[in-house]
């Protein structure tokens, strides 16, 4: 399946979407308001124009670097694994839908870029609450495609599953969760300068959607989903980035905004520090699983096939 030729079409069109995109948030936070450019404005400039009690420093934009560097780092290793003679099970989980599905929401990304230095926020909201759904979707069919070839993963286990595949699911986090944490500051802004609210208003209207949302991902991630889910922690990471930025952007110890960030920040550290203890623990506990004949024959080990070698050789010399 990942072979095919729509799959590889899709997956080097989804790598110069996502170069492009890289151009286009470059110019969008470099912007110099020169006619000469797309952009009008850089992001320092419309998040002064636009500023909320929720606003982060300007140095927090500096994470879609590391976000844009990680999209692009797992599309070459997936290209890489296609070239690859001897097949792994890695490609089967990286299926034509989700490179379908990732190339979509980096589209329309791209596409918020301009609504944001337009001043568009009714547009540029709905526009990254899609964005960050798509991405959703794209963890949510790799964890369920891991989950069905784990089982062939025999003794490249550990580096098949925990290294490859949490390398790219935590990809997709870091852009979904980034996404989503867009849309908020961005729901801020149309409450206060669109609706008429007051400051505090939409820094708690933000803040409890986050809080929400956070809740929901702590549910999901100790319950059902909790044996795919132990290695996903990078939009924690993001959420910390954020709170980190709007406290030294927004520090005013009597503004209620402000101690709700810190009680959600500090409950963000803790729950960061558990969730990853608990899974290196778990990640020392895991056993290779059985390797039937059928998987040995599908997918042959670097040991059997020298062992094979070894065997034809010997053979060769005895003939002789």
């Amino acid at each position: 399946m990942s072979r095919d030729p729509l799959h590889v079409f899709l997956i080097l069109f989804s790598l110069l979407v996502t170069l492009f995109s890289v151009v286009l948030c470059s110019l969008a936070y470099f912007a110099d308001n020169s006619e000469s450019t797309w952009f009008k404005n850089n992001k320092q400039d419309v998040a002064s124009v636009y500023h909320t009690v929720i606003t982060p420093s300007a140095w927090v934009n500096g994470l879609w670097g590391l976000i844009y560097l990680w999209q692009v780092t797992w599309i070459l290793h997936h290209l890489y694994t296609i070239c690859k003679k001897q097949a792994d099970g890695y490609n089967e989980a990286i299926s034509t839908g989700l490179v379908a599905t990732y190339t979509l929401a980096i589209s329309i990304l791209n596409s918020a870029f301009f609504c944001y230095d337009r001043y568009y926020f009714i547009v540029y909201l709905p526009l990254l609450c899609i964005t960050s759904l798509l991405f959703l979707t794209c963890l949510g069919i790799h964890v369920y495609n891991v989950s069905k070839l784990r089982r062939e993963f025999f003794q490249t286990f550990r580096s098949n599953f925990v290294r490859r595949h949490v390398f790219f699911q935590n990809g997709m986090a870091f852009i979904f969760a980034w996404s989503g944490l867009e849309a908020l500051l961005s729901l801020a802004v149309i409450l206060v300068y669109q609706t008429g609210q007051t400051q505090n208003v939409s820094g708690v209207v933000s803040l409890s959607l986050l809080v929400f949302f956070m809740l929901i991902s702590v549910l999901v991630e100790n319950s059902f989903h909790e044996k795919f889910a132990t290695y996903i922690f990078a939009h924690w990471l993001v959420v910390i980035w954020l709170l980190i930025g709007c406290l030294t952007e927004n520090w005013d110890t009597s503004s209620a905004t402000c101690i709700a960030v810190i009680v959600i920040l500090c409950f963000s550290v803790v729950y960061f520090l558990s969730k990853s203890y608990l899974a290196m623990q778990r990640y020392r506990r895991i056993k290779i699983p059985h390797r039937s004949a059928t998987v040995a024959q599908k997918y042959p080990s670097k040991n059997t096939m020298r062992g094979n070698e070894k065997s034809v050789k010997l053979r060769q010399q005895l003939q002789f």
